[in-house]
């Protein structure tokens, strides 16, 4: 995979991780969800090498990923040979209207060519009281994940405090990715059917550190839940939120 490519579409998972269950924990728990009680239709709208495409089978009837990379579709079929996944934008999703009961798009929309059409095609496809599980960059977080382009040179790496630039330097240092304040979330769903009835900011898994470093990890893993439960959630790394239809059946 080339370093363009990863700056335009971002890097899929391809290990199942701490940081990974664990979002998936949140949407089990928001949502629900239940292995005994499955039912619907999901679609994971961005769904890289499907790992969360796997992760989420259990809980509904049917489970549909969409990417637009074929790179990243081969390696999930390679690894889940059973999962239907097809190539597609997010922009334009091959789907009926009012097709899905469950939509998880998981730090895709930052990388898109048009995010409010994206968002406007998830809200054209969710069924009526059916939900939109959304994960997307913070802005404020203090590290700038994607890299960035000094004199077109593409350098990789966790930059600091990019984000906290004023936009027009933000996104002339960091064309190829989107960061979300809440004014953008906003933006992003104005005159959409949609109710926002979940959000939140959530921090790091910091994995690594987790599985390397076990009395470290326990202390690291305690003082995340004091920061997700204090003011200083609104620095962390994803907007994590749920947004319900609002259209009639």
């Amino acid at each position: 995979m080339t370093q363009i490519l990863a700056a335009q579409r971002g890097i899929p998972s391809l290990a199942w991780g701490l940081g990974q269950q664990r979002r998936l924990d949140m949407v089990v728990r928001r949502l629900g969800l239940s292995v005994e009680h499955a039912s619907g239709q999901a679609l994971i709208n961005g769904c890289g090498a499907g790992l969360y495409l796997q992760r989420l089978t259990p809980f509904y009837d049917d489970v549909f990923g969409i990417d637009i990379e074929p790179r990243y579709l081969e390696s999930g079929r390679l690894q889940n040979p059973a999962g239907a996944m097809v190539q597609g934008a997010c922009e334009y999703l091959p789907l009926p209207d009012k097709s899905m009961d469950m939509i998880f798009s998981h730090e895709v929309l930052e990388h898109v060519a048009d995010d409010r059409q994206a968002m406007a095609e998830m809200a054209r496809v969710v069924k009526p009281d059916g939900h939109i599980v959304l994960f997307v960059p913070n802005r404020w977080f203090p590290f700038e994940t994607h890299g960035f382009f000094l004199d077109g040179t593409y350098c990789w790496g966790n930059i600091p405090l990019v984000n906290y630039l004023p936009r027009p330097w933000r996104d002339r240092l960091v064309p190829h990715v989107r960061a979300y304040d809440a004014q953008s979330i906003w933006t992003l769903c104005h005159a959409l059917p949609l109710k926002i009835v979940f959000w939140t900011q959530i921090w790091p898994g910091f994995d690594a550190m987790m599985h390397r470093m076990s009395s470290a990890g326990r202390i690291l893993k305690a003082t995340r839940a004091l920061c997700e439960e204090s003011p200083l959630r609104t620095m962390g790394i994803s907007h994590f939120l749920i947004l319900q239809s609002l259209e009639s059946p």
